[in-house]
């Protein structure tokens, strides 16, 4: 007897302890499945990115973003109206992005054109991250259920234990439990090449700044190198790279997205590491710095080549006001591909 309400007992606290693993599982697997609804409604949240670089959303927003183009290049006689596009009730959450018209002002180059219209717009971005009431409402019934069965695992009858089960256990002996096996050891961790490669690359170009400044410094009257934009920086960087490494390839142009083109800068072809150069200017500071970079790894998740994407920002003037935030926010964020950013100097 006393055996049987042993097996009773070790099949009740089994059946416990699925209840309560499974009412933590599916609590977990959903506020995984919520989580970018808690970062940041900006394009580097995952559920944002992901939404963007969908077909559905391409195909809505691609033609209006054409229309104004064409509107701001005085080829409309009228500017297309706000665009509000949303990922639908596909999962757990439904993005909703609301491109709002707003005026703006025309750039230097713009001003030396003729026949543009009075007035030029731009869409600005207003997004809202939803929770999608289905897959709530079916996880909240989960849990519902689970727990009415934990509670009901849970109940014992008034004076059942007192009066049979003490008694019975009592008068049986419970063999000596067996000394548990010692967990084996750990293997030790494979190091990842690629991933020591990157850490490398970094250390170098954290001191680009430096080789920048070294370059500039001519005997008189012979003409010193100059820093104007990304070429320069591209020019200056190859040497640089080859010095260091032998499997240093020029990248070709990547597909059009998002109504643009970019080039990969540099390929180390053996690891897979891909260096894109960016350098600040006073047209580009944070806001447009993370714009390009976000397309840029919209892009390069499809290279089959990129198995790390590494960024270098060359700022001399120090133009960038949170350059330590922008690293950051792009580094923790879980993409389909690792990536690294590098602002030299170092803020």
């Amino acid at each position: 007897m006393g055996e049987v309400i042993l097996a009773l007992q070790r099949g009740r606290r089994t059946i416990i302890a699925m209840l309560l693993f499974s009412a933590c599982l599916t609590t977990l697997i959903y506020l995984i499945s919520i989580r970018p609804i808690f970062g940041k409604m900006d394009f580097t949240n995952s559920e944002v990115v992901e939404f963007v670089l969908s077909d559905n959303f391409q195909k809505n927003t691609q033609p209006v973003f054409a229309e104004l183009r064409a509107y701001n290049a005085g080829l409309r006689s009228s500017a297309p109206s706000d665009i509000h596009v949303g990922s639908g009730a596909q999962g757990a959450l439904a993005v909703v992005i609301h491109y709002r018209l707003e005026e703006r002002s025309p750039t230097e180059a713009e001003l030396q054109l003729s026949g543009l219209p009075s007035k030029l717009y731009a869409y600005k971005p207003e997004i809202d991250i939803q929770l999608v009431n289905r897959p709530l409402l079916i996880t909240a019934t989960f849990l519902l259920v689970e727990l009415c069965l934990l509670g009901y695992t849970l109940f014992t009858p008034p004076g059942l234990e007192e009066r049979y089960v003490r008694p019975a256990l009592d008068d049986y002996l419970l063999p000596p439990a067996a000394d548990p096996e010692p967990p084996p050891l750990d293997a030790a961790p494979a190091v990842d090449a690629t991933a020591a490669l990157v850490v490398e690359v970094a250390a170098l170009l954290r001191r680009f700044d430096l080789f920048a400044r070294e370059l500039q410094v001519r005997r008189a009257p012979r003409a010193a190198m100059t820093f104007e934009d990304e070429y320069d920086v591209q020019d200056a960087l190859r040497p640089m790279l080859r010095l260091h490494y032998d499997d240093v390839l020029l990248e070709e142009p990547n597909p059009s997205f998002a109504g643009g083109w970019s080039r990969g800068d540099f390929l180390l072809k053996d690891h897979g590491v891909i260096i894109e150069a960016k350098m600040t200017r006073v047209g580009l500071k944070d806001a447009e710095l993370g714009a390009q970079l976000l397309v840029a790894i919209g892009r390069y998740q499809a290279n089959a080549d990129c198995k790390h994407l590494v960024f270098l920002v060359y700022d001399p003037k120090r133009l960038l006001k949170n350059p330590a935030v922008i690293k950051k926010d792009f580094e923790d964020q879980r993409w389909a591909i690792p990536v690294t950013v590098v602002i030299s100097p170092t803020p």
